[in-house]
């Protein structure tokens, strides 16, 4: 369950149908939160 999904819920929407919805809405924009590819810095 995302943060999405969990948001949805709590305001009365079954999980089942909340999470298509808050899929769309992040959009994969978090698809990874481990850090970017490269290392950044000197």
């Amino acid at each position: 369950m995302n943060a999405g999904t969990w948001l949805l819920s709590r305001r009365g929407v079954a999980p089942d149908r909340a999470q298509e919805p808050a899929d769309e809405a992040i959009g994969g924009r978090f698809a990874s939160w481990t850090g970017p590819d490269t290392v950044l810095g000197p």
